[in-house]
């Protein structure tokens, strides 16, 4: 799996569920619990940016960041802006093709981290949802090839936002878009809380293709090197998909970390 499933350059691939992180050593094929700095009551997303640091958001407590010699999480430095979020319900997080870090919370708060031109620091912009009252959560965020924003909504479908702000497009008002994915091929995979996974008609906002009548919800979409796409069922491990035939492959049985427990029985969140 690639990097939207937290893959460090090593190969270490960070797993997420609930209220636990986890890593994979890909040298012994090893699984180690991460502990966190303090109690956790719920992560709600983590994220991997270009330089391997690896980060975690708590409900209503901000952000945490995993600290590779301690092999722990911990807060960011009191001076770093990313503090603003330490109250916030963060939901989703993503990276752009330009290093700018975007940030959606509950009660459809968006933010964008951008680096200064020396990239010396780091300024954050609010945008108090964009011309509209939309009500309900931030749940996905991905940029498409024309450096357009998509955004997903728990109650509102997808929207289409120009980096100034503007909106371009409001999709699917019935798609509750949980994970969202561009792949390679510049296409965008949109997985429901409540549905299965589609592919995106970035003209009209629309749905096609479902995948797999019997899939309850999709937390997570990456792509290997291949092409094929591998979507997380929370509670029912991961599925791979190879886009050519449309074929599903289903994995129930992830990886066994030191208890003895399979972690398909945990809700894989990225």
């Amino acid at each position: 799996p690639a990097e939207p499933l937290c893959r460090s350059s090593k190969g270490d691939i960070f797993i997420t569920t609930r209220r636990d992180v986890y890593l994979w050593h890909s040298s012994g094929s090893s699984v180690e619990k991460i502990s966190p700095s303090e109690g956790i009551r719920e992560i709600t997303h983590s994220f991997m940016d270009p330089d391997d640091e690896f980060m975690i958001s708590i409900r209503g407590n901000g952000l945490l960041v995993y600290d590779r010699n301690a092999h722990r999480m911990h807060r960011m430095p009191r001076e770093t802006a990313e503090r603003v979020l330490d109250r916030l319900d963060v939901s989703a997080m993503y990276m752009d093709k330009s290093g700018n870090r975007w940030v959606g919370c509950f009660l459809s708060q968006l933010m964008l981290f951008a680096n200064d031109d020396d990239r010396s620091t780091v300024k954050y912009w609010h945008f108090s949802d964009y011309r509209e009252a939309v009500s309900g959560t931030v749940t996905s965020l991905v940029s498409d090839d024309d450096g357009n924003l998509w955004i997903g909504y728990n109650n509102n479908g997808l929207t289409e936002m120009s980096p100034d702000g503007n909106m371009i497009l409001k999709g699917d008002p019935t798609s509750y878009a949980n994970s969202l994915f561009m792949d390679s091929h510049k296409r965008i995979w949109v997985g429901q809380y409540s549905g299965g996974l589609y592919l995106l008609n970035r003209k009209t906002g629309e749905l096609e293709n479902k995948v797999r009548n019997e899939i309850t919800s999709v937390s997570a979409i990456a792509e290997d090197h291949q092409g094929r796409i591998y979507f997380a069922e929370p509670g029912d491990g991961f599925s791979q998909l190879d886009p050519q035939d449309m074929k599903v492959s289903h994995y129930s049985s992830i990886a066994r970390h030191s208890n003895g427990q399979w972690l398909s029985n945990e809700w894989i969140y990225s």
